[in-house]
């Protein structure tokens, strides 16, 4: 992790709906490598569970299933990694000193809210929002909330104090 291995590199640290604490997921890796719709739709509905209606047409999921397929090997030793622990920094998170901006949508299938709030507790400098009614992509989802929150954190002179909030994630903020 760059601000731990690197810290004179690293001003501000901003995660977005992030893994790398330990936790046992509720799906297993074949998730994020689908080989046929159904599976895709799977995903999708992890990834996006507001949006049931979303469809990719038949051209672009081929292509999407095609490159998963491709990455595969890639997908599946991550996984593995995490799973078993070897990848998380949970007991490393306490050297990190930079301002923290953690951003999470509480509605996230993925990596749940709960883990914002286990980052959040193991880095006392940090700010955390939740941005309820967004998923796992709560950056894309919601960047009416997300961008002036992040901007307003990387402007802030001196960072701004620590703390935690709710937003709804689909409110344009000014």
């Amino acid at each position: 992790m760059l601000p731990l291995d690197h810290p004179e590199q690293v001003r501000r640290l901003l995660l977005f709906d992030s893994a790398g604490l330990y936790f046992d997921p509720d799906f297993d890796g074949s998730l994020f490598t689908p080989s046929d719709r159904a599976g895709l739709d799977r995903l999708l509905a992890r990834i996006e569970p507001d949006r049931p209606n979303v469809r990719i047409p038949a051209w672009a999921a081929h292509g999407m299933l095609r490159r998963m397929q491709g990455s595969r090997w890639i997908i599946e030793r991550s996984f593995r990694s995490m799973i078993s622990g070897r990848s998380v920094v949970d007991f490393r998170l306490s050297q990190v000193h930079q301002p923290v901006l953690i951003v999470w949508g509480t509605e996230d299938k993925l990596t749940p809210f709960s883990q914002a709030e286990r980052l959040h507790a193991l880095m006392p400098q940090s700010v955390l929002y939740g941005l309820r009614g967004c998923g796992h992509l709560a950056a894309a989802e919601c960047a009416g909330a997300v961008v002036p929150v992040m901007l307003h954190f990387l402007d802030a002179d001196p960072p701004e104090s620590p703390g935690a909030a709710i937003l709804d994630g689909r409110a344009k903020r000014h």
